[in-house]
């Protein structure tokens, strides 16, 4: 949710093309380390105890593993869809790869989630060197409505599941305006946190370099 809210705002804005790249692979890198740390907070409230040295040395495994599964299967993605002549095929494979590179992750007992973005950056930063401008023009269509629809469902189902929500919080709106206050806090650390860290990245490096 945190990609697709940032993809369908940045696409209204005029910004340079960097701070846009940058935004779109924080919120996925994001989610990704959102759900390793939700892992953790589940097993923590299951047996009631939580070590933060271990948890944070297990985040750095999961991330590290994850981001290298993901990077290694990326390329050997790469290679096969070198192979393959047929765009239909090569589409098709993309759709796989995705899939697998999860399964991949989680049977290495890594990260599954960052294995799949890392293996979809490769992919995508590889994708003029080993794919054909048709299959690349095809395959940009099929996906542009794969997205359209994922999108749409992840949005259904975030507004479907806050009825449910309301009904944990006392039914009333009420008791959802005294958590007002919370909320905006959040929301304004979440906003100010972000372009905190999204300013430097931008310009640190380029700097250094």
């Amino acid at each position: 949710p945190d990609a697709v809210a940032a993809k369908a705002v940045l696409q209204g804005l005029s910004l340079p093309p960097r701070i846009t790249v940058l935004l779109e692979g924080e919120s996925l890198v994001n989610d990704a380390a959102g759900l390793v740390l939700y892992r953790f907070a589940v097993a923590a409230a299951l047996t009631g105890a939580f070590d933060a040295g271990q948890a944070a040395v297990s985040f750095v495994g999961l991330t590290l593993g994850g981001v290298a599964a993901g990077v290694a299967f990326g390329w050997l993605v790469t290679l096969l869809l070198g192979r393959l002549r047929d765009p239909t095929l090569s589409v098709v494979a993309s759709f796989l790869a995705a899939w697998a590179a999860y399964i991949v992750g989680e049977a290495l007992h890594v990260s599954g989630v960052l294995a799949t973005v890392a293996c979809g950056l490769v992919m995508g930063w590889r994708q003029h060197a080993v794919l054909s401008a048709v299959t690349r023009t095809q395959a940009l269509a099929v996906w542009n409505v794969i997205v359209f629809i994922l999108e749409s469902l992840i949005f259904i189902l975030i507004g479907l599941s806050l009825r449910g929500v309301l009904l944990r919080l006392g039914g009333d709106w009420h008791s959802i305006l005294g958590l007002l206050p919370a909320a905006g806090a959040i929301i304004a650390a979440v906003i100010v946190t972000r372009f905190v860290w999204i300013l430097p990245a931008t310009y640190l490096p380029r700097a250094l370099i």
